[in-house]
C-alpha cells in the first residue's frame, strides 16, 4: 500500500464498489465478499465505531464514532421506512372499527404481527422502552411497551 501511496480508506472505498475495474476482479469480488460475509465483521464495525483505549493518558480516541453514527441512522432509518410502509395495511383501521370494535382488538395478536413483519422496528422500540433494570432480559415485555409501541406505529403509518 506505501509503495503505491494508497491508505486503507482509498483501499476499501476503491474495493466496496468505488473503481469499476474492481468490480469484476474475481480476486477482489471474492475478499469483498469474505469480509461482509464474515462472523469478524460485526467486531470490526464496533471497534471502529468506539475503538479501545491504548493511551497511556486515558484519552479515548474518537475515531469513526461520528461516520459510523451517521451510517447507522441511515441504515435503521432505510429499514424503518421500508418497514413503516409494509405496516401501513395492518395499522389502518377502517373508521367504523374505531368507532365500534376498538375494545376487540387482540393487541397480542396485533404486536406478533407487527414483530414478524417489522422486526427492526419492533426491536428498536422494544430497546427504547425497556426499563434499563430489565437491560439483560432478553425479551422483555413490560406493561407499557405494548400500548407505546402501538401509539407510535399508529401515528406514523
Amino acid at each position: 500500500m506505501c509503495s503505491h501511496d494508497v491508505t486503507l480508506s482509498v483501499l476499501l472505498w476503491a474495493v466496496s464498489w468505488g473503481i469499476k475495474e474492481l468490480n469484476t476482479n474475481p480476486l477482489v469480488i471474492f475478499e469483498r465478499t469474505g469480509l461482509l460475509v464474515s462472523d469478524k465483521l460485526p467486531e470490526i464495525l464496533k471497534n471502529w465505531f468506539k475503538p479501545r483505549q491504548w493511551h497511556s493518558a486515558g484519552i479515548h480516541t474518537e475515531a469513526g464514532h461520528g461516520q459510523l453514527a451517521k451510517w447507522a441512522f441511515y441504515a435503521v432509518s432505510c429499514s424503518i421506512e421500508t418497514e413503516m410502509r409494509t405496516l401501513k395495511p395492518l395499522l389502518q383501521l377502517p373508521d367504523s372499527k374505531l368507532t365500534n370494535d376498538l375494545a376487540e382488538i387482540d393487541l397480542g395478536n396485533l404486536m406478533d404481527k407487527i414483530s414478524t413483519v417489522a422486526p427492526v422496528c419492533w426491536k428498536l422500540l422494544q430497546h427504547t422502552t425497556k426499563p434499563s433494570a430489565q437491560s439483560d432480559i432478553k425479551n422483555p415485555n413490560p406493561v407499557h411497551t405494548p400500548s407505546l409501541i402501538l401509539y407510535v406505529l399508529m401515528n406514523h403509518a
